[in-house]
C-alpha cells in the first residue's frame, strides 16, 4: 500500500504546485489523500484529525503566504519539520511533510525542475531523520538548529542522489 500511495503522490505531486502556491492546506489534503488511498478509510483521506495540528497547519499556511527573504532549503525544511510534527493527520504525517518540502524547492526556485531527490537524503540517515524531527518537535531553539543543520546535510545527500549529479 505504502508503494502505490507514493507512486501515486509523485505521479500528482508537481501538478498541485498552483494549488500549494494559492492554498497550501488544501494541497496538504490532497497529498494526503493520495499517499494514503487504500491505507486509511475513504472517509479519512485528506481530513485532518488531529484539531493541534490542523492549528500549526493553518499558521504554517499564513506564515508560507507572508514576503521572506529566508533562504528556500530553510522554508522547506521548516515546512517538512512542522508538517510532521504537526502530526495533523491520523497517519502519513511525513509523506506528507516530505512532499510538502518538494513542493517548496520548487516553488521557491531552489529546485524548478524537481530533479533533486530529498527522500533520498533523508532515507540515507533514517536515524538521524528521527532524531532530528524529534528535536525540532520539542519546540526549542537548539531543536530548530539540530533539524536545520540535518536538513543542510540531507540537502546534500539530495544532490548527490540526483540523476543529474551522475
Amino acid at each position: 500500500m505504502l508503494a502505490r500511495g507514493a507512486v501515486r503522490l509523485s505521479t500528482e505531486l508537481l501538478g498541485l504546485l498552483p494549488v500549494w502556491n494559492r492554498a497550501p492546506v488544501q494541497a496538504l489534503a490532497r497529498i494526503h489523500a493520495l499517499a494514503a488511498a487504500g491505507s486509511v478509510d475513504d472517509a479519512d483521506l485528506g481530513r485532518p484529525v488531529n484539531p493541534d495540528g490542523v492549528a500549526r497547519l493553518t499558521e504554517l499556511a499564513w506564515m508560507l503566504g507572508q514576503p521572506t527573504e529566508a533562504p528556500g532549503l530553510v522554508v522547506a525544511a521548516l515546512v517538512n519539520a512542522e508538517i510532521t510534527s504537526a502530526g495533523a493527520f491520523a497517519t502519513h504525517n511525513a509523506i506528507v511533510g516530505r512532499a510538502a518540502e518538494r513542493l517548496v524547492l520548487v516553488a521557491k526556485g531552489v529546485d524548478p525542475a524537481s530533479v533533486l531527490v530529498p527522500e533520498a537524503g533523508h532515507a540515507a540517515e533514517p536515524e538521524g531523520y528521527r532524531s532530528a524531527l524529534a528535536a525540532y518537535g520539542s519546540g526549542k531553539p537548539t531543536g530548530v538548529h539540530q533539524w536545520l543543520m540535518y536538513a543542510a546535510q540531507s540537502f546534500t545527500r539530495a544532490a548527490e542522489a540526483s540523476p543529474l549529479a551522475r
